[in-house]
């Protein structure tokens, strides 16, 4: 007998239940701990899979301990715990070091949890990263202005204001003016956190979804964004898809190779971002876990591998089948909201087959953008086509076309 407790608060169903428990060698007793606001999310039929499940207010050390700690510490030494949500990450590997369960511990996931350390040590490799600054908003909130000046000096030109141990382009800003940093500082800033800026990279962004085992990595896929996700916060859409130019691919997954051995990357799924500007790669950021949005579901469809249940079997010791079966090409579009009463919904004029789920419906009064890539969805689409670049077509129709109308409101 063992259990594995699965710490979640998004894209439970990800995880394939119903093919890895077949594969179980002994006893396992799933238990659920997450939150109440995505407790409501839960299918029936994930939640069927599930000894129990335990909401809480607020996922912490002390919530989980207290579902853990009834358990008998000789079965606990035999238990796992399973997690891909970056900011829980953290929480995961203190709690296997308590409890002295195998898995991630905290000392390797310590490089990842500050965007500073992550870059020191980049940086020390030889690669190159977005420059970066430390922000300290809380003695020059009198001279803001002259501030922003020499950080625009700093970094000549225009720049990126973010959280340093963030995520999800939340609280995350392009700086082009002194106003533009004014309204940052008046929204979003926070005396508790700490920030940094970085200079903005005018190139095309793209990302690289691994899996390592032991040290080495079993599956890499290279993929491009149609913008930066950054944009998605000013009113574009998230887009994804197969990056195809074979030398520009053996490049990406050679930086991605170096990187990941930089930091040691513990077992499990790793999502890097990087620019290409004038053939140079140019590390933005990596998190040690699944790629987010349905991501995870593009990879699975292209290649037949899914990221969240390769995390689970690998924490359960079981072996896992990393053989690509392509069934290309798909990719992903996330539309965000827009300021407006919705008045219409439209079927996009595209020649790709394609899936599409809405969050919003008619009659929706919508008040902003999106404040970070966690909220202000309008819908999530997922398109095929056989061509790549009449696929490539359809995208750029949702860089130029909403697929929604709206009125101003009153």
């Amino acid at each position: 007998m063992r259990y594995c407790f699965i710490v979640a608060i998004s894209r439970l169903d990800y995880y394939n239940f119903d093919l890895v428990i077949p594969d179980l060698k002994e006893d396992t007793r799933f238990v659920l701990i997450t939150d109440f606001s995505y407790f409501p999310n839960i299918s029936k039929k994930t939640a069927s899979f599930f000894y129990s499940i335990h909401p809480f207010n607020e996922i912490t050390i002390d919530a989980c301990s207290e579902v853990i700690s009834k358990i008998n510490e000789i079965i606990l030494q035999n238990s796992v715990i399973v997690c891909s949500n970056e900011k829980l990450l953290m929480l995961c590997a203190k709690l296997r070091e308590k409890y002295c369960m195998n898995g991630a511990k905290p000392y390797q996931y310590a490089v990842f949890e500050s965007k500073r350390n992550t870059k020191q040590c980049l940086s020390l490799s030889g690669i190159k990263v977005t420059e970066s600054f430390d922000f300290n908003g809380i003695d020059t909130s009198e001279n803001l202005e002259e501030y922003h000046q020499f950080i625009f000096k700093l970094h000549n030109g225009k720049y990126v204001i973010k959280p340093l141990n963030g995520g999800g382009s939340e609280d995350t800003a392009i700086i082009k003016c002194y106003n533009d940093l004014f309204h940052w500082y008046q929204v979003s800033f926070k005396v508790n956190e700490q920030y940094i800026t970085e200079k903005f990279v005018d190139a095309e962004l793209y990302h690289c979804d691994s899996f390592i085992l032991n040290g080495e990595i079993k599956f890499a896929v290279a993929s491009k964004y149609l913008f930066p996700n950054l944009y998605f916060t000013y009113g574009k859409p998230i887009i994804s898809y197969p990056e195809v130019d074979n030398v520009l691919v053996e490049k990406i997954l050679k930086f991605n190779a170096k990187i990941i051995t930089a930091l040691n990357t513990p077992n499990g799924a790793a999502h890097l971002e990087f620019f290409v500007k004038n053939e140079e790669l140019i590390f933005l950021e990596i998190g040690p876990r699944s790629p987010g949005k349905s991501v995870v579901k593009c990879h699975e469809l292209n290649y037949g591998i899914n990221l969240y249940e390769l995390t689970l079997r690998c924490e359960l010791g079981i072996k896992s089948n990393f053989s690509v079966k392509p069934n290309m090409f798909h990719a992903i579009v996330c539309v965000p909201v827009k300021p407006g009463k919705v008045l219409a919904l439209m079927n996009p004029q595209i020649k790709s087959n394609y899936e599409i789920e809405w969050l919003i419906k008619p009659g929706d009064v919508i008040r902003s953008l999106p404040t970070s890539l966690k909220d202000g969805v309008a819908a999530n689409l997922m398109l095929f086509n056989q061509n790549y670049y009449e696929l490539i077509n359809d995208l750029l129709y949702f860089k130029k076309n909403s697929i929604y109308t709206i009125s101003p409101i009153e």
